[in-house]
Parts: C-alpha cells; sequence; structure tokens
C-alpha cells in the first residue's frame, strides 16, 4: 500500500474538512501554476499557495506543499493550520463617509487598470460627483448598478468580460459582498439566482460562477471580509486594500471598485 505523503496546510476553509472526509467525491476541475480547483458537491475547493486571499473552500499550503501535493497521495495534519471561516459578518451600522473618501482618494491616486473598460475620470465622477453626462455604456451599466433602479439586466452584465472571472463578475462579488453585510442585498441576489440556478445556458465561466453562487451564500475569500471589516469599522488599512486590488490581473481592482460602489449606494451618494 503506497504510504500518503503527510502536508501541513497553512491554512484551511472550516467547510472544507468535512470535505476531505469524503475523498470519493472530489475530482479535479482544473489546474494552474498557483492553483488547482476540485469539483465537490460544495462547490469548487481550491488549493492555493496565495496566502493574501484565502478563498472559500480553500486550502493554502506553502511553496514546497503545493510542489509536493496529490490528493490521492497526500495526508493532512491541521493541528496547526489556521482553520479560517468565509461567511460574512452581519454589521450593525454603515461605515461613516469620510473612511469611503479616504479609500477612494487613495484608488484615485493610483489610477489603476481596471477590466470593467472604465478610464479613472469617469469611475471618480460617477462615484463621486453628480455630472452624468456623456458615459460611455459601460459608464452607464456602473451608473445603474449602484441606482439600483431595477432597470439592469443582470443578464447583460454576468459574464461580461475577459478571463477566467470576468471582469463585471469581480465587480458583482464586491458591490454584493457590501450589500450582503449591511441587509440589503435581497434584490440583487434574487436576480444573481434566478440567472445562476434556473437559466437555461451556464451565463459565465465555471470558475465565476462558482465565486459568484458562493457569494450568494455569504462566503467571501478573506481579502474582501478583512478590507470590508476595516471599512465597516472607519479604519483605513492600506495593506487590506493592497491584498485585494493586486490579486489576479485586473480581478481585484474590478472587485475593489464594486466594493466602492456599494458603499456609494449606501451612504447615500447612489440610492439603491
Amino acid at each position: 500500500m503506497l504510504q500518503k505523503k503527510t502536508i501541513n496546510p497553512i491554512a484551511i476553509d472550516g467547510d472544507v474538512i468535512p470535505l476531505l472526509e469524503r475523498p470519493n467525491i472530489i475530482r479535479i476541475h482544473s489546474q494552474f501554476e498557483n492553483t488547482i480547483n476540485y469539483i465537490t458537491d460544495k462547490g469548487l475547493m481550491i488549493v492555493t499557495m496565495n496566502e493574501e486571499v484565502l478563498p472559500p473552500l480553500g486550502i493554502v499550503l506553502s511553496r514546497n506543499g503545493y510542489q509536493e501535493f496529490s490528493l490521492e497521495r497526500s495526508k493532512f495534519i491541521i493541528s496547526e493550520s489556521r482553520i479560517y471561516s468565509s461567511y460574512i459578518e452581519t454589521y450593525g451600522k454603515y461605515p461613516e463617509a469620510r473612511i469611503f473618501d479616504v479609500y477612494m482618494r487613495k484608488f484615485l491616486h493610483d489610477n489603476l487598470e481596471n477590466g470593467l473598460g472604465l478610464g479613472i475620470e469617469e469611475i471618480e465622477k460617477i462615484l463621486k460627483t453628480s455630472r452624468l453626462c456623456n458615459l460611455s455604456l459601460e459608464g452607464k451599466i456602473l451608473w445603474d448598478m449602484i441606482r439600483g433602479t431595477g432597470t439592469v439586466d443582470i443578464k447583460s452584465i454576468v459574464g461580461r468580460g475577459k478571463g477566467l472571472t470576468p471582469a463585471w463578475d469581480d465587480f458583482i462579488v464586491g458591490i454584493y459582498a457590501v450589500l450582503r453585510a449591511n441587509g440589503a442585498d435581497e434584490a440583487l441576489r434574487q436576480k444573481i439566482q434566478e440567472l445562476l440556478f434556473y437559466g437555461e445556458v451556464k451565463p459565465t465561466t465555471d470558475i465565476s460562477h462558482d465565486f459568484l453562487t458562493k457569494a450568494v451564500k455569504g462566503c467571501f475569500s478573506q481579502n474582501i471580509l478583512s478590507l470590508m471589516n476595516s471599512i465597516q469599522n472607519n479604519i483605513f488599512d492600506e495593506k487590506s486594500y493592497l491584498n485585494v486590488i493586486k490579486y489576479g490581473g485586473t480581478s481585484g481592482v474590478d472587485t475593489f471598485i464594486g466594493i466602492m460602489s456599494g458603499y456609494a449606494s449606501l451612504l447615500g451618494f447612489r440610492r439603491i
């Protein structure tokens, strides 16, 4: 009998532990340089080396552990691992408007590329002012998502953009996280659920579909949860900010724009 290699994860989502007791339900979905995705009956289980993100249903390994890892030939020892929860906290009150301004000033100063097809000036115009003339198509989508008039056809947004997680899907994860944490998510949740679970065709990539499905269940990566906890408590935490915006190509930036859009709505700059 082949002896299994002992692996000590740096961190593991608590919801993963019972899945590892049923290895027969797990099969590989996709593998990349720093990540392996496995199909389970709870969603994609993500094995990664990225310690700053800590995804839902995630297992975070050291570089050596990742290189030696094989699900069939590995035995996890989690006694010294960080066991985390991906479920978002519900907050009792909104953050102060001043902290929104602090994060927005930092973001506008950094002038980072995004995947939404929006220039930094247009983002500032929509989030910070009432000058809404001459918006691009993407600008109108952003404005409608923030305003929440019900005119947005979510089917035209989910799957919009390039990559394993299309840009507007990342945006939706960000804005939904804010609404969920502040008890204002019902309308958007219903739209997302109808599209993901009752549509005739899968509207986006497998990996993005998984992230959105986890989002409507209230599960998010730790970098998102950490940033939101800082904002909700009126704290500027540059490390949490960087851990979001530096994720992926433009995925982190697109998610951050979603987060700021959610707060712009809640704080009265644009009403849902």
